[in-house]
C-alpha cells in the first residue's frame, strides 16, 4: 500500500481484493485477482471498474449502509453485499432476498420493498433481517 490512507474490501463470492489508496493527493485502485492486478488512477467521480465485482442495482439506505445488488442467485434469493457508508475497514454482509420483492430500503433490523399479487398489484412489504451463522 503506498504512504497515505488506503482501505481494502473483500467481496464473498468475488476472488480478489480491491484496494483504494491515496497519496501524493492522487487517489487510486488496486484490483487483484488470481495473480492479475489492475491499477488505476480513479476517475473524476472516482468510479474505477472491477470486472469480478459486478453489479446490477445499488441502493443507499436508511440504515447508513449502500446495498449493491449482484447478479449472483441462490435458489429463488438475490444476492447484496451491504456496506456502512463511511466504514473503510469493515466487512460488507452478504444478504440473501426473495427475487419477488423488488427492494427498496433497510433499516438495522428491517428490509423493506414491493411485492406483486398475482394480479399484479403492489404491496409494501417488510422482511426481518436475520443473522446466519458463517460456519453453516
Amino acid at each position: 500500500m503506498r504512504e497515505g490512507w488506503g482501505s481494502r474490501f473483500t467481496f464473498h463470492g468475488a476472488d480478489g481484493t480491491l484496494e483504494r489508496t491515496e497519496a501524493g493527493g492522487t487517489t487510486a485502485l488496486r484490483y487483484q485477482d488470481h495473480g492479475v492486478t489492475l491499477e488505476a488512477p480513479t476517475g473524476r467521480d472516482g468510479y474505477f471498474a472491477v470486472p469480478s465485482i459486478g453489479s446490477s442495482g445499488i441502493v443507499a439506505t436508511a440504515s447508513g449502509e449502500v446495498w449493491l445488488k449482484t447478479f449472483e442467485r441462490s435458489d429463488t434469493l438475490v444476492v447484496y453485499h451491504a456496506v456502512r457508508r463511511g466504514d473503510m475497514t469493515g466487512e460488507p454482509r452478504r444478504v440473501l432476498l426473495p427475487e419477488s420483492i423488488s427492494f427498496r430500503d433497510a433499516t438495522d433490523t428491517h428490509v423493506w420493498g414491493i411485492w406483486k399479487d398475482s394480479l399484479g398489484v403492489p404491496h409494501v412489504v417488510g422482511r426481518r433481517l436475520v443473522a446466519i451463522p458463517r460456519n453453516r
